[in-house]
């Protein structure tokens, strides 16, 4: 029994792993793109670079949480099997 929890909790930090590395990124990029709007405020608003940093470091992240979000990955009938005593 006690392999069955060890199993369980990498099971679990498994499929977390995918969604805590999208909120890492997520914060990272909110941070970075706030700073550099702070940046491009104080510099002068006659060109909003920043807004072109947001978007190509948007399109990343919006693959990123693609990737975590919606893309998991569904047990197989032969690894259901595997997992029955």
């Amino acid at each position: 029994m006690r392999w069955r929890s060890g199993l369980r909790k990498r099971a679990i930090a498994s499929a977390c792993s995918p969604i805590r590395g999208f909120a890492v990124h997520a914060f990272v990029y909110v941070a970075v793109v706030a700073l550099l709007f702070g940046v491009n405020i104080a510099a002068g608003k006659h060109h909003w670079w920043a807004v072109w940093v947001a978007l190509g470091w948007g399109v990343g992240v919006t693959v990123h949480s693609w990737a975590a979000l919606l893309n998991r990955r569904r047990p197989t009938p032969s690894s259901e099997r595997r997992s029955e005593p």
